[in-house]
């Protein structure tokens, strides 16, 4: 081959090198802004008090004032008290709302966006908590030596005692449930209506996924049962703690039961196969509306038992 025709090759061979190899990516371009969300005062600052709000883009603090203490949210100050609970500071899970409690003199306040709310003896720590909605709040408070539940600005009916671990929301925020005490009873309250009166009264009140349904689990002399919509189920010896659930369609309930030494998961009123135990830290485990399964174990035998709603 000629020099000229090797000189030719070797430049046509460097051009599609060139072209083939990738082009070197360029550095995007940003740009940035800065807002400033506070200015924060360390000697005034409460520790442990500074909250983020969910979307992170406002934050609220508690701090000291000469004649007391505020909250702070962002760069807005808000009413001086005589104290505020820090560890009540809560931003609503969608970031709009805040909510604390507050000390005036003996009595404490609920105080939403700066709106108070009736002065009360007591509230019970941590404070108040969101609805579903993300502006309805509901607590426990106490006037003389009755407790009451609160929802927005409507009380409910006093008791001797309302019991850990409180009210708790449906999930379409349109019901209330808690566990209240009258003298040596205790008993259920969904939407302000008294269920009947046992000697103990062991799971919290559970809603059904569609909120239409209320269950929870009750001691009757040393029987235990669950109580669904009003109506008793059979009685046991134990039922395990966390256990009670219901269905995803809300149709079901489902529980874990002790009879006599024997373990069984029971299907609204039918009974499941008994074993010797169920593994510790095991729970029922659902993979569709009508379908779960759970870990059981007889002698020296671990089973997978698979269950199937007909």
């Amino acid at each position: 081959m000629a020099a000229k025709d090797v000189a030719v090759c070797v430049g046509f061979l460097f051009l599609c090198l060139s072209l083939a190899a990738p082009a070197q990516e360029e550095s995007p371009e940003r740009t940035a802004s800065e807002t400033v969300l506070a200015e924060i005062e360390p000697s005034s600052f409460v520790p442990d008090s500074l909250r983020i709000s969910p979307d992170g883009r406002r934050l609220a603090y508690v701090a000291r004032e000469r004649q007391g203490a505020a909250v702070l949210v962002g760069r807005r100050k808000g009413k001086t008290y005589d104290g505020i609970a820090a560890e009540s500071l809560l931003f609503s899970p969608d970031s709009e709302h805040i909510t604390y409690v507050a000390r005036e003199g003996r009595k404490s306040i609920v105080v939403v966006d700066e709106k108070e709310g009736k002065k009360y003896d007591e509230i019970v720590k941590p404070g108040a908590l969101y609805g579903p909605d993300c502006s309805t709040v509901l607590y426990v408070a106490r006037e003389g030596d009755k407790w009451l539940v609160v929802v927005g600005e409507k009380e409910g009916k006093k008791f001797e005692r309302i019991i850990e671990p409180g009210p708790v929301f449906s999930p379409d925020g349109g019901r209330v449930a808690y566990k209240a005490q009258e003298r040596d009873k205790q008993f259920v309250v969904v939407d302000e209506k008294e269920g009947k009166k046992y000697s103990d009264i062991g799971t919290p009140p559970i809603f059904s996924w569609d909120s239409g349904r209320v269950a929870y689990t009750a001691r009757e002399g040393n029987k235990w049962l669950v109580v669904v919509d009003g109506e008793e189920g059979k009685k046991y010896d134990d039922i395990r703690g966390g256990s009670l659930t219901f269905t995803w369609d809300s149709r079901h309930v489902v529980y874990i039961a002790r009879d006599d030494a024997k373990w069984l998961v029971v299907v609204d009123a039918t009974e499941g196969k008994k074993y010797e135990d169920f593994l510790k830290g095991t729970w029922i485990i659902f993979d569709s509306p009508d379908s779960f399964h759970y870990l059981a174990r007889e002698r020296d035998k671990v089973y997978l038992v698979e269950e199937v709603i007909e």
